[in-house]
């Protein structure tokens, strides 16, 4: 069972509970969780070539919806402008979305997993950062939805989600972005899968500056990884 925590735990830089914001965000669903006896990944998903199909249909479809009326009922010379305009902007959108989303998959299945945890070695590595620690560095895995520190104009539409892990290195706490993404609550439910395999602390993270409020929430608590809590005067239920 969960617990939410309006606050910060004690020792923790205020700005460690907001979006890292140091790369871009994307619609693009690339990441996939696989779990194994062996290990976890967090690892780059096949090309959904079932979307694109899907939608390109559907631009198919659009443009035919405005063809056969614009070629029924335009006036003469307007007919043919008309339906090129159709044609053309039909055409971008649909080669636009699929170069743009083949590229997103392919860039990342280049680049590799975002995270391995071994569970016969009792290590964890971060391929794409060269970093390997043993899972006791791990203070905690973080999906964080809301604004970066000090960010204003914060929205509905403004979501943006990180999975973010947690090191303790050096007698300090290391924060590393491993994925991001457009919207609200994206790593939620990968959070919740990871923090049942009981392998290392999970923490659902939910922050907004303007007005500022920051919600915690241990997916692990069974493991007694729940710390001490600062509370803030400016933070509301």
């Amino acid at each position: 069972m969960s617990e939410e925590i309006p606050g910060s735990t004690d020792g923790i830089d205020e700005r460690e509970l907001f979006l890292i914001g140091n790369q871009g965000y994307s619609n693009i669903r690339t990441a996939k969780l696989e779990i194994t006896p062996d290990d976890v990944k967090i690892t780059p998903a096949k090309t959904a070539w079932g979307c694109l199909v899907s939608f390109n249909l559907l631009c198919l479809l659009v443009w035919f919806g405005f063809f056969y009326p614009v070629y029924l009922y335009a006036e003469e010379d307007r007919r043919v402008f008309g339906l090129f305009a159709v044609t053309l902007t039909m055409l971008a959108t649909a080669a636009g979305v699929t170069a743009l989303t083949l590229w997103q998959f392919w860039r990342e299945q280049a680049r590799g997993d975002w995270l391995i945890i071994d569970r016969w070695n009792g290590v964890v590595s971060l391929p794409r950062q060269g970093i390997t620690v043993p899972i006791e560095a791990v203070d905690h895995l973080q999906a964080i939805t809301g604004t970066r520190y000090q960010e204003s104009g914060w929205s509905e539409s403004e979501h943006k989600s990180e999975l973010n892990i947690v090191i303790r290195a050096g007698g300090e706490l290391r924060r590393f972005n491993l994925i991001t993404y457009l919207g609200d609550s994206e790593f939620e439910a990968m959070a919740k899968s990871i923090a049942t395999l009981e392998l290392l602390p999970v923490k659902r993270v939910k922050s907004i500056w303007e007005p500022k409020q920051i919600f915690e929430t241990w997916l692990t608590p069974q493991q007694g990884f729940k710390s001490q809590v600062k509370r803030w005067p400016d933070v509301k239920r």
